[in-house]
C-alpha cells in the first residue's frame, strides 16, 4: 500500500478533529445542545472548512455516508473468491468499504459509546452502514441470480443473498459487542480472523438454537 502523503494525513486528522468534537460535546451536553458553531470552535476550524468536509451537521456526529457499491466491483470480488464460503466473500466487500473510509478508531469508540449512553442515536449511527447492507444485498442477489452453482440453498437467490448479507451484519455487531468489552475500540486493529471468528460464533449460536439446546 502507498505510504500516506502529509497532505493526506492533514486532511484525515482535519476530519477527526471535526467529527470528534461533534460526538464529544453530545456526549457531554446532550444532542440537542450540538451546533456547527460549537463544533468549528472546539476543532479550531472556520464553518467554511467544515462543509468542505462534512455534508451536514448529522454526518460529523453519526457518520458520513459510505460510497456506494458498484455492482461491477463487487462482482469481480465475489468472483475472485471462488473457493471461499460466500458469507466470508460478502465480508470482504464490507471491510474493503470500511477501510476505504477510513473511520478514525477514537471516532468508532465515541459513536459506539454514543449508541449506549442514547439508545435513540443507534438508528442514526447504524444508517450510513444499513444503506451498504441494503445494496450488497441486491446485488450480491443479482450475482447469485447469474451464479446458481455457489447457491447453497434450492431457494430463490435473492432470498438467500439477503440472509447471508444479515448474517454478515450479525456478525459484524458480534465482532463490536466482543471488541468493545475490555474498554471501547480505540486501540482495536480489524483482522480477517477476528471476522471468521464472529461467523463461527453466529454458526454455532444458530445450531444450539436448530438442536434446542
Amino acid at each position: 500500500m502507498k505510504p500516506e502523503g502529509l497532505r493526506e494525513r492533514k486532511k484525515r486528522q482535519t476530519e477527526t478533529a471535526i467529527e470528534l468534537a461533534g460526538i464529544e460535546i453530545a456526549l457531554e451536553s446532550g444532542l440537542e445542545s450540538v451546533t456547527v458553531a460549537k463544533i468549528c470552535a472546539r476543532a479550531q476550524v472556520s464553518r467554511s472548512t467544515f462543509f468542505n468536509y462534512m455534508p451536514s451537521l448529522e454526518a460529523a456526529i453519526f457518520g458520513r455516508p459510505y460510497p456506494r457499491l458498484v455492482p461491477g466491483e463487487v462482482g469481480a470480488m465475489l468472483d475472485a473468491a471462488e473457493g471461499l464460503p460466500l458469507s466470508s466473500a460478502l465480508l470482504g466487500v464490507v471491510m474493503s468499504v470500511i477501510e476505504r473510509t477510513s473511520v478514525n478508531p477514537e471516532v468508532a469508540g465515541k459513536r459506539y459509546q454514543l449508541m449506549q449512553e442514547h439508545p435513540e442515536t443507534q438508528i442514526l449511527v447504524r444508517g450510513p452502514l444499513t444503506q451498504v447492507f441494503d445494496d450488497l444485498a441486491d446485488v450480491a442477489g443479482g450475482w447469485l441470480e447469474a451464479h446458481p452453482e455457489r447457491q447453497a440453498s434450492a431457494g430463490p437467490a435473492r432470498r438467500e443473498a439477503k440472509l447471508l448479507v444479515g448474517i454478515v451484519g450479525m456478525a459484524l455487531e458480534d465482532l463490536l459487542l466482543r471488541l468493545s468489552a475490555d474498554g471501547g475500540l480505540q486501540d482495536v486493529e480489524l483482522s480477517p480472523a477476528d471476522w471468521f471468528e464472529a461467523i463461527t460464533n453466529i454458526a454455532h449460536l444458530a445450531g444450539s438454537q436448530v438442536q434446542g439446546s
